[in-house]
């Protein structure tokens, strides 16, 4: 499941990064991670057919998103998902920060 051929994968659609701009600007903009959570969850299924490191990044900041909302264990859950996605096929191409990032939150 975490290993997408080449050929399945697709440019977002406008509407999905719309969705995504939606998202981050909820948690990071507005600091509003109760409006975020549901947006990051729905980012996250449209994006299934994404890379991993692009889903990879998109779990940390969910994990952020249950940080804030003090959900440790879906934060836990979240920032493992992300750890597994960049250890696997592909997760080389992700921001180098992500990896620190997720093993912190996934410690606190």
């Amino acid at each position: 499941r975490d290993e997408i051929p080449p050929a399945a994968v697709s440019p977002p659609t406008e509407n999905e990064i719309k969705s995504l701009r939606e998202a981050l600007g909820a948690f990071f903009g507005e600091r509003n991670p109760q409006k975020a959570l549901p947006l990051l969850t729905n980012v996250l299924q449209s994006f299934e057919r994404q890379p991993p490191d692009e889903r990879a990044a998109l779990y940390r900041v969910r994990g952020d998103c249950y940080i804030a909302l003090k959900l440790p264990q879906q934060a836990a859950d979240d920032f493992s998902r992300c750890l597994v996605l960049m250890n696997g096929p592909g997760g080389e191409r992700a921001d180098p920060s992500e990896r620190p990032l997720a093993r912190l939150g996934r410690a606190r």
